[in-house]
């Protein structure tokens, strides 16, 4: 199977963590703790990149900041994916700012959100 991916065109990877943070009641926290637990050289995250105006979708993204800062703290560093399916680390250097807002975010139906228009996340405005 291995080498038909590879013959199609695919990368795959078999050391990743896989994460349930598209479930409405996984918090930030709890999505960041579960990565931070299971973190280990190599080791590829899996996340899933959901609507941000859902609870899910706005706890993933919350998420990914804590992991950052926790797996540096931790002495990890952050880097892309090659062909064969092994991580090439990139030892990159925080300059200290905050990460941007959002200044444009795309809008959903609200069918594809959990909950009430109300426990939806601003600036997400649900289009009508």
């Amino acid at each position: 199977m291995q080498k038909l991916l590879i013959e199609m065109g695919y990368t795959y990877f078999l050391n990743r963590i896989n994460t349930s943070d598209w479930l409405p009641e996984m918090t930030a926290t709890a999505i960041s703790d579960d990565i931070v637990r299971q973190l280990k050289p190599g080791v590829i995250i899996g996340m899933h990149d959901g609507p941000i105006d859902t609870p899910s979708g706005a706890a993933t993204v919350q998420a990914v900041g804590m992991i950052i800062d926790k797996a540096r703290e931790l002495g990890y560093c952050f880097g892309v994916v090659d062909a064969s399916g092994q991580v090439i680390a990139d030892r990159y250097v925080s300059s200290g700012e905050p990460i941007p807002a959002v200044k444009a975010p795309v809008p959903y139906r609200i069918p594809l959100a959990f909950g009430t228009e109300e426990e939806i996340p601003q600036p997400w405005r649900p289009i009508r």
